[in-house]
């Protein structure tokens, strides 16, 4: 599986901010910020995370602000 490193790119892989917000039953603005700040709530982890894995993609644990053990750490 890929994996994708930004707030951005995942946004963008699960087809934008519009897309996102509605999945999320969020306004497109919040969505907005989660890619401006770089870090999603993570109350978002399971849900971006099963839709990730939906396309075979997947994402740090970081960009919930969450640490993993099985994770490099950042260089």
């Amino acid at each position: 599986m890929e994996k994708l490193l930004t707030t951005g790119d995942v946004i963008d892989w699960l087809g934008g901010n519009a897309a996102v917000a509605e999945k999320m039953g969020v306004k497109p603005k919040t969505v907005w910020h989660w890619r401006d700040s770089g870090v999603f709530p993570s109350n978002t982890y399971v849900a971006l995370t099963e839709a990730l894995n939906s396309i075979g993609k997947t994402a740090p644990t970081s960009l919930w602000a969450m640490k993993s053990l099985s994770e490099e750490p950042a260089a």
